[in-house]
Order: structure tokens, then C-alpha cells, then sequence
């Protein structure tokens, strides 16, 4: 599998500041200890905060999520971002809150985007699309910093190149029922090395959570790249 570094920042529809000097490691010593609300279910999210040194309690926003009409995908995840991150916001103790964060992410191939599959037929579709092509990860993400209420939101790309997958190997990850709670109808963790051909981006924006800029957010707080809750909402 190859992987090709991409600078986040390009994807992104916010301009922010460039790091050349820090690392994450760096930029973590000074926020360990803040008090972050997950605004989402998602095992992996949490796990993705973990690793990169940070603790959260998981509050999952309870919103129908619904594509609109004629919503790109962009728009689709910066939204749904947006209404769990407010959902939560009515919900927490703000004086015992540093930090809402809340994310969406979906799969785009050819204009198509592909959500969680329904069933065995759908996630079959959805893996016979991706066998053999690119498709893009898209993750929006929103933050609320508290108590200011001082929004950040946008989305991260990640370009993802599929092998040509076998009918048993389609078949084999289907039977493992891993997909049925993953847009696109896959886990990158689990098919990182049998499935993928190669990773342009952030690969954990793959897993539901681009990393990367959000520790960049948390560090800056930058008046340019966030919004006040009045242009934020």
C-alpha cells in the first residue's frame, strides 16, 4: 500500500496557520487537560482522541441525519457537524466544559455519496463501486470553545485507492459484518491492508476524525479560522 502525505490545509476551506515548527506532541502538552465533550457515538472518534493524548466524555448528539436536496457532500457534513455540536451545546454544564467537538463523515465516489449500508445488498453495491477506483473521504467537524462559544467548522478530503477486490474477499468482509455501521461500507482499519491500494491525506480523517487539523484548532483558537456563535450556527 502507498501512501502519499498531502497537506491537509489545501482541502480545507478555512485558511490557518502553518505549524513547521511544532508537533503534535507539542501542541498536546499544553491542552491534556482539557474538558472536551465527544459529540458522537463513534468508538473510533474517541479512540482517535485517545491516542493523541486527550480524554472526552462521550455525549452522542440525537439528530436525523438526512441529506438534503442537492446538498454536496461538503455542505452534508459541515451541517450535520454543526447540529450535533449545537444539540450538545443546550445539553452540558458550560462552566464545566472546555470544548464541544462533534463530526460526520461520508464516502463520495463519481458524484455518489455512500452512507452506511442498509443491508448485505447495499453494502455489496457500495464495495463492487469502490473495487478498482478513487473515491474521497469527506469529514466535516465543528467545534465550540467555551465559554466564549466560539465556533470552528469545516471539512477534511482524503483520496482513497481501492485494489481490484475478489468476489470472496467482498464477500468474506461482508459476512464479518463490520461495514453495516461505516459510511462507504468499510472500515479503513480493517481492510488498510488487504483492500487498499493507496492513501492520499489524512488517514485518520478516514477513520472519522482528521486529527491533524483539530489539534492545530485547539492550539491556535484563531480568531481567523473560528467563528463567534452568531456566524457559526
Amino acid at each position: 500500500m502507498k501512501y502519499i502525505l498531502v497537506d491537509y490545509r489545501a482541502k480545507t476551506t478555512l485558511n490557518n496557520r502553518c505549524f513547521k515548527h511544532q508537533t503534535i506532541n507539542g501542541i498536546m502538552k499544553s491542552n491534556h487537560q482539557l474538558k472536551i465533550v465527544l459529540a458522537s457515538a463513534s468508538p473510533r472518534r474517541l479512540q482517535i482522541l485517545q491516542k493523541h493524548g486527550l480524554t472526552a466524555v462521550v455525549m452522542p448528539a440525537d439528530i436525523e441525519e438526512i441529506r438534503q436536496e442537492n446538498e454536496e457532500a461538503k455542505e452534508y457534513v459541515t451541517r450535520l457537524a454543526r447540529e450535533k455540536a449545537q444539540t450538545i451545546l443546550s445539553q452540558v454544564a458550560l462552566e464545566n466544559t472546555d470544548l464541544i467537538l462533534a463530526a460526520d463523515t461520508t464516502v463520495v465516489y463519481q458524484k455518489h455519496i455512500l452512507e452506511k449500508p442498509r443491508d448485505y445488498e447495499d453494502a455489496s453495491r457500495m464495495l463492487h463501486m469502490l473495487s478498482g477506483d478513487s473515491h474521497d473521504v469527506y469529514t466535516g467537524y465543528a467545534l465550540i470553545f467555551l465559554p466564549e462559544q466560539q465556533w470552528c467548522i469545516n471539512y477534511v478530503t482524503t483520496n482513497i485507492t481501492f485494489h481490484t477486490l475478489t468476489e470472496q474477499q467482498i464477500k468474506n468482509y461482508i459476512d464479518s459484518k463490520d461495514p453495516f455501521d461505516k459510511a462507504g461500507g468499510y472500515g479503513i482499519q480493517q481492510v488498510r491492508d488487504t483492500f487498499v491500494k493507496e492513501i492520499k491525506g489524512s488517514y485518520y480523517n478516514v477513520m472519522g476524525l482528521p486529527i491533524e487539523e483539530i489539534l492545530q484548532k485547539i492550539s491556535l483558537r484563531d480568531s481567523k479560522s473560528c467563528k463567534s456563535r452568531q456566524n457559526g450556527s
